[in-house]
């Protein structure tokens, strides 16, 4: 559909010289349309606007009965603020041009009688302008409408995988013969750790989903295999051979999530010894920092829900036996130094 140029002027010699002007130049891509007060501009912009139509320019004179140029351009600013406005006047009024700049945006002044290159040359410039803005208007609502339903399916994605690592983590603590709620009373303590370390909220998130999944691995396990696991707790030694199964049977099982390879590095590492004699002989802070987290929060979480019921003291007493040789010393004394006074 064709776009509209208005031309308004009181004297209808003028406005008939004009809009025949306009219509030599522009008559083929665009409606024409002319009033003769700024009421019947209006009028005209309002029909447009019923019928859907795009009003791309006003060519306003100034000195009008009833209504004046700039006040009839702050009106039409207020209808559709997008449309190029002009004023056209054989009369100075520096008030009212200064009117027309900061109350109606107006696009270009041009005295009477006009120069015919020049006005075409304004119009064409002010026509371009328009389209432009209204092309980037379009592409932005595209856009908006776009992201809104990539962030609709990613939200939807996220709430997915959500309720995929909380079944899976519940069906683990089960297989595992784990007290319920166990993996998220990990998760639980690997972020209140990581909010001590000042990790941001991407890889806290990172680190409590992988913490949640740590002991995925054994749904796929023997009952012989989690009998050997749940019998060498308090001793550490489970065999190298069924922690590197555990862990292969992680990979396959999450290999499928978002963020696998993030997610799959925490919990492999998680067995490691600080002093590099687990099943992958990482070391130190060779282990990432993320399982180095998990290891002591799922041991935290363990010692404290013994049978034997072991006081708080019991408990940092014997995650301090593994400083330096299980875990990661420095972030065991930060761990017992916030767990204290939040238990």
């Amino acid at each position: 559909m064709r776009s509209t140029i208005i031309c308004v002027d009181d004297e209808k010699v003028l406005l008939n010289v004009l809009a025949e002007q306009l219509q030599s130049w522009f008559g083929e891509h665009y409606i024409i349309e002319k009033a003769l007060s700024g009421a019947e501009c209006l009028e005209i912009i309002d029909n447009c606007i019923e019928e859907h139509r795009d009003v791309s320019v006003v060519i306003s004179d100034y000195i009008m009965p009833v209504m004046k140029g700039d006040e009839l351009l702050e009106k039409i600013k207020e209808k559709d603020p997008k449309i190029k406005k002009i004023m056209l006047t054989g009369y100075s009024s520096i008030e009212g041009i200064i009117n027309a700049i900061n109350k109606a945006g107006l696009y270009r002044f041009i005295s009477k009688p006009w120069d015919n290159k020049d006005l075409m040359l304004t119009l064409l410039e002010a026509i371009k302008s328009y389209e432009h803005e209204n092309i980037t208007l379009d592409l932005a609502h595209k856009y908006e409408a776009l992201n809104a339903k990539y962030q609709t399916l990613v939200d939807t994605n996220n709430k997915a995988v959500s309720s995929i690592v909380e079944v899976l983590a519940a069906a683990a603590d089960s297989r595992s013969g784990a007290k319920e709620g166990h993996s998220k009373r990990v998760a639980q303590f690997a972020v209140f750790l990581g909010n001590a370390l000042k990790l941001d909220k991407n890889e806290i998130t990172e680190l409590s989903k992988a913490a949640l999944l740590h002991d995925v691995g054994k749904l796929m396990l023997s009952d012989e295999d989690i009998n050997e696991i749940n019998e060498c707790k308090d001793s550490n030694v489970t065999s190298t051979a069924i922690r590197k199964k555990q862990i292969e049977n992680t990979e396959f099982l999450l290999k499928t999530l978002p963020d696998f390879n993030k997610l799959f590095e925490a919990i492999k590492y998680q067995y490691e010894e600080f002093i590099g004699s687990g099943p992958f002989n990482a070391a130190g802070t060779e282990i990432p920092l993320h399982s180095r987290i998990i290891a002591i929060s799922n041991q935290f979480d363990y010692l404290k829900n013994k049978p034997e019921k072991l006081s708080l003291n019991d408990v940092v007493n014997q995650l301090n036996d593994g400083k330096d040789i299980l875990y990661d010393p420095k972030l065991i004394d930060l761990f017992v130094k916030i767990i204290k006074p939040s238990i």
